[in-house]
């Protein structure tokens, strides 16, 4: 059975448009999500009479456009929003609703000139409200408004429920109590996904070869038979590499005369001067290949053919173990390695075991 490139197809996937595909879904997803809209609230009474005996009371006047009114129970809540969202408004308008209570003065000061906070309906001691509007402008990211509500509460003695905020936007309000006004990292996390992508598709691609021929190899079913794999399908290479020792004795770039000499039981055909190999290895015939013919042509391209499944796995581990400092390339999903430089000669290793010269890299001529 034909090993099967899982390596290969997981390369295609990383470097090809589905990864691509899957980062365009995620920042479409992070674009159209609901903004996240930070709120802190802080509500305390006005005056702090927890330890006051009973018959002490206080009574807070105020005295607006001519009329005065007293409070017996005044609160004071800090509120602050912040925009923690990937948007940017010119205009944002929200809304702080009060239970059982209402707001009857409002405090804040601008950030900057730059930066405009301002009350929607007018409120104040004479025109008490249980609904607050307020407008920004702008509320950019990052953006942070803090304002100073007086209340008074409807329940005696007792704190009012907290209040309610709302905006016309498509937002969400979250808690910022106890949160850092610094952003946590892994608001930040998705920014490193087109550095660890490429980095995943190179560590991938550099160990594909290796890993591919490793676990292609089928596990023994008894040390006898391993034993016995390893020895018939053991390769050695020669010094003239990417040759195989005892098989290099006629390189591309030589003359067909040569080829015959050396080895004189084989035979012409088509595609060129084929030899059966019969003292056992891994390859069961080379053949010798031409370009031009004519009587006596040269070599270009030597084929060695594999005797079986077994000898193509371990002539792959082999090679990648060899030759895994030398520039290479995958075709195939995996199917075909290209080395298109090792001593001058390319190796093409896929069905069967081709040199060529680099000049002729892209030569993948069969044999019959």
């Amino acid at each position: 059975m034909s090993e099967i490139p899982w390596l290969g197809f997981i390369v295609a996937l990383l470097g090809g448009g589905a990864m691509g595909a899957l980062i365009k879904v995620f920042y479409d997803y992070r674009q159209g999500r609901l903004q996240a809209i930070g709120q802190r609230l802080k509500i305390f009474p006005l005056f702090h009479h927890q330890n006051s005996p009973d018959s002490l009371a206080v009574v807070v006047s105020v005295t607006h456009e001519g009329s005065t009114t007293e409070y017996r129970n005044l609160f004071v809540a800090d509120l602050a929003v912040t925009n923690r969202g990937n948007k940017d408004y010119d205009d944002f308008e929200f809304g702080v609703s009060l239970h059982d209570g209402q707001c009857v003065h409002v405090a804040w000061e601008d950030p900057d000139l730059h930066h405009n906070l301002s009350l929607v309906e007018p409120v104040s001691p004479s025109t008490p409200k249980a609904g607050v509007k307020f407008r920004v402008k702008p509320f950019n990211r990052t953006d942070t408004y803090s304002l100073r509500l007086y209340l008074t509460s409807g329940r005696k003695g007792q704190e009012p429920e907290i209040p309610t905020l709302t905006s016309p936007y498509p937002i969400r309000f979250i808690d910022d109590s106890g949160r850092r006004t610094r952003r946590s990292l892994l608001q930040y996390a998705w920014l490193l996904v087109p550095l660890i992508v490429p980095s995943l598709i190179y560590v991938t691609y550099k160990f594909s070869y290796y890993l591919a021929g490793r676990n292609s190899n089928p596990a023994p079913v008894a040390m006898s038979n391993a034993s016995t794999h390893s020895s018939e399908n053991a390769i050695r290479f020669s010094s003239r590499t990417p040759f195989p020792e005892q098989l290099d004795r006629i390189l591309p770039g030589m003359k067909m005369s040569q080829a015959r000499l050396a080895f004189p039981r084989g035979r012409m055909t088509t595609s060129g001067y084929i030899v059966e190999i019969d003292s056992g290895g891994p390859f069961s015939q080379i053949a010798f290949s031409d370009i031009e013919g004519g009587e006596d042509p040269v070599i270009e391209l030597v084929i060695l053919v594999f005797r079986d499944d077994d000898s193509k796995r371990f002539v792959r581990v082999a090679a990648m173990e060899k030759f895994f400092n030398f520039p290479h390339r995958t075709e195939l999903l995996g199917v075909r390695l290209i080395w298109p430089e090792i001593n001058g000669f390319c190796l093409t290793l896929d069905e069967a075991y081709k040199v060529t010269r680099t000049s002729n890299c892209n030569l993948k001529d069969g044999t019959d």
